[in-house]
């Protein structure tokens, strides 16, 4: 059975068989999960949302967040999983005893052939089983798929070398040196470095947000617009997700210090042993001594030796240099766009992929010439 939600009221009346779905699911999504997901909905800018699930019985079995969101200039209403930049991951919460079911139930509400509708899944990984699934089940129904973009982000795999054994195949003896003196002048000139974590709701949650909101502050992100200082909503989300992933440990946050001043800190959550990087800020009146890169190589070091984390996911482009030096697997995400039987959305997925298709021959064209 098909309920929509479209009011914030009404989700909190199922957070108890939300939570038992959470704790059940086949794969992991810190933002779908009942207080992060509320707390998105209430302090950042979804005007047009609604929340698709799947019930058996009273048993909640799978919930699908959704925007409506129309990106393309065509008389065609499109959907897209709930997706903001820096979002990391947009699976949605599927039973794991119920995966094939659940994802036919909703391409049946989906694919009516009345109704003309194009559904975006962005952020996909590779290796996600559930939208492996979900494009699968697609196919098997005859929806029209195309795949409409293509990221390739900077990650790391832990779980292959120790952090020694890794800083030395990353780097040179050059840059180790180098990396070595800019700590160096650093603590010379502004106090001994230090870099602390919270992976539990100790009582520091939020004042290490702040911190994180501070130094970010100082740095080119207040001059674009897009810091947390001039976005206390996406603060306010922080805080609310690191308060309900503690439980579960879920969630790391890293703040590196000169002597008392913090300079730079890094905000991440956790699906199923992938550390996401959700938000960095660092202090740029010493952005000199790198200091934002040196708190990521302190997280990949903590990471090597934490059992809860296997891969390090920057969720940035691979050119962010901040980034490409210290994470150095690559990795491709994708966005696909999935069209209902309706023959406006069939044509409309088709022209979609057709215009891609004749840029990238322009394109390479005039690459050539």
């Amino acid at each position: 059975m098909i309920r929509l939600f479209d009011s914030i009221s009404e989700l909190r009346q199922i957070i108890v068989p939300w939570k038992l779905l959470v704790a059940s699911c086949c794969e992991q999504n810190i933002n779908y999960e009942p207080e992060p997901l509320l707390s998105i909905l209430e302090n950042l800018d979804f005007l047009d949302w609604r929340v698709v699930t799947v019930w058996r019985s009273d048993c909640l079995v799978g919930l699908f967040p959704l925007q409506n969101i129309q990106k393309l200039p065509i008389p065609v209403k499109q959907f897209s999983m709930l997706f903001q930049n820096h979002f990391m991951s947009c699976v949605p919460l599927v039973h794991t005893d119920h995966v094939d079911e659940v994802l036919t139930e909703f391409y049946l509400w989906f694919s009516n052939p009345k109704k003309p509708l194009i559904l975006s899944l962005p952020e996909v990984l590779p290796e996600s089983l559930i939208f492996e699934r979900f494009l699968k089940v697609a196919f098997i129904n005859k929806l029209s798929i195309d795949r409409s973009s293509i990221q390739t982000r900077a990650f790391l795999d832990t779980r292959s070398q120790t952090f020694d054994a890794y800083f030395k195949s990353s780097f040179s003896s050059s840059g180790r040196s180098a990396f070595r003196r800019k700590r160096k002048r650093l603590e010379e000139q502004h106090g001994p470095w230090s870099t602390e974590f919270v992976d539990s709701d100790d009582g520091r949650i939020d004042r290490f947000v702040d911190h994180l909101i501070d130094v970010e502050s100082k740095s080119w992100k207040e001059a674009n617009g897009s810091s947390i200082n001039l976005n206390p909503g996406v603060g306010r989300v922080i805080k609310d997700t690191c308060h309900a992933a503690a439980e579960h440990q879920r969630f790391l946050l890293a703040v590196s210090f000169v002597g008392d001043r913090a300079v730079s800190a890094i905000s991440s959550y956790i699906n199923d042993g992938r550390l996401l990087i959700y938000k960095i800020g660092f202090d740029e009146s010493v952005s000199k001594f790198s200091v934002g890169a040196s708190t990521t190589m302190d997280l990949i070091e903590y990471a090597h030796n934490s059992s809860r984390i296997d891969i390090v996911d920057s969720c940035a482009d691979q050119n962010l240099e901040m980034f490409n030096r210290g994470l150095t697997g690559r990795q491709s995400v994708l966005t696909y766009k999935i069209g209902s039987h309706n023959v406006r959305s069939k044509i409309a997925v088709s022209l979609v992929s057709r215009t891609r298709n004749v840029r990238i021959v322009i394109k390479e064209t005039l690459t050539a010439t």
